[in-house]
């Protein structure tokens, strides 16, 4: 996209300078004129449109990432917690994990979960 933005800028600019070559002149010169006036502008409408299209492409490119981390750590932090989240987005609480220690000989569960 940037390829094609700079081409059309660059097309732009070349128009505007042969707009009106040396030596020609006449209803036709004129003709010639106008519409290559008409197509730089053509050109910077689509240039600015192009540049619109870039700066939301970045913007959404930018929030996906932000999303994609979030669901990371989204994920982890069930995970670390002994729960786990599905493509749905539905939770599923795998419950406590226990382990057997034993103080003063007498048996006991300590939880896993913080």
């Amino acid at each position: 996209m940037n390829r094609e933005y700079n081409e059309l800028i660059n097309a732009g600019e070349d128009l505007g300078k042969i707009q009106s070559p040396d030596g020609w002149s006449g209803q036709a010169a004129q003709a010639a004129g106008s519409r290559c006036g008409e197509l730089v502008e053509a050109l910077g409408e689509w240039t600015g449109d192009i540049a619109a299209a870039r700066t939301a492409f970045t913007a959404t490119s930018d929030a996906i990432g932000g999303v994609k981390n979030g669901v990371t750590e989204a994920e982890e932090v069930a995970k670390a917690n002994n729960f786990s989240i599905a493509d749905d987005g539905s939770i599923a609480d795998h419950g406590v994990q226990w382990t057997h220690r034993r103080t003063s000989g007498k048996p006991s569960l300590k939880s896993e979960r913080g």
